[in-house]
C-alpha cells in the first residue's frame, strides 16, 4: 500500500505530539519537520527538511506530498495566516484522525484537522479546516466548529453549538447545547459556558463570565 509523505510544519511540542500521533495512522509516512528555528534533527528518528518558507519547493521536489500544521493555541493568528500561505501556493493538507476516534458517518471534516485519540464526533457535526481536537473531546450532534480552531482535551460541545473562526477553548470546558460562539473567543479551562459569547471575548468560571485579559494570564 502506497503512502503519503506527510511533512510537520512546526517543530516544537505540538509537533513532536502530532509525530507520535502518525505512527498509530499507517496512512501516512513521515517525511519531516519544517520549522523556521530547528536546525538539526533531536531525534535519530527525526529529520528537518528546511524552514517554512521551503515548502512550496520542496514539495514540488517530491520531498513531501502533504502537510500538517502544528503551530499550537499561542498563536492563533499566525496558525492561520501560515496554513492559508501555503495552501494557496499549492501545498496540500492532510487529516488526521486517530482509529480510537469515534467519528459519525455523516460528520465532515475538512483537510488540516487533527483529531485526537478518544474523540467523539457526533451525527451531523461539521468540523472546518486547520481544527485541533485534543484527546477526549466530544462534539455532540449538529455542532459547527469554525476554521482554525484549538481545543483542548476533554472539552464537551452539546449538540447546535457554532463556533466563529480561531476560538480556543482549555481543557475540560463544557458548551452547553444552541450556543453560538463569535471569532476569536478565547474559554478558560474548566468553564461552563451557558450562553452566546460575543466575538473577541475570553470568559471564565462557571457559570462562563468574561473576564479580562489581565485575569486571562493569570488564570
Amino acid at each position: 500500500m502506497a503512502h503519503n509523505k506527510l511533512a510537520i510544519i512546526g517543530g516544537g511540542d505540538l509537533g513532536r505530539t502530532l509525530l507520535r500521533l502518525l505512527r498509530d495512522i499507517p496512512t501516512y509516512q513521515f517525511a519531516g519537520f519544517l520549522d523556521d528555528t530547528l536546525t538539526n534533527a533531536t531525534d535519530k528518528n527525526e529529520s528537518v527538511l528546511g524552514c517554512i518558507g521551503d515548502a512550496k519547493r520542496l514539495n514540488e521536489e517530491g520531498a513531501f506530498d502533504v502537510a500538517i500544521l502544528a503551530i499550537g493555541y499561542s498563536h492563533m493568528v499566525a496558525r492561520q495566516q501560515i496554513f492559508d500561505s501555503l495552501f494557496q501556493s499549492g501545498i496540500k493538507y492532510a487529516t488526521l484522525v486517530h482509529p480510537t476516534a469515534c467519528i459519525a458517518s455523516d460528520s465532515e471534516i475538512e483537510s488540516g484537522s487533527v483529531i485526537f485519540p478518544g474523540c467523539t464526533i457526533d451525527a451531523g457535526v461539521r468540523i472546518r479546516r486547520n481544527t485541533v481536537l485534543n484527546a477526549g473531546t466530544v462534539v455532540s450532534h449538529d455542532t459547527s466548529l469554525g476554521p482554525h480552531c484549538f481545543v483542548g482535551p476533554g472539552v464537551v460541545f452539546a449538540g447546535f453549538v457554532h463556533t466563529g473562526q480561531r476560538c480556543r477553548f482549555g481543557v475540560g470546558c463544557t458548551i452547553h447545547d444552541n450556543i453560538a460562539i463569535g471569532d476569536d473567543c478565547q474559554v478558560a479551562s474548566a468553564s461552563l459556558v451557558t450562553r452566546n459569547i460575543p466575538p473577541g471575548q475570553l470568559v471564565m468560571g462557571i457559570p462562563a463570565t468574561r473576564i479580562s485579559l489581565t485575569d486571562w494570564c493569570q488564570h
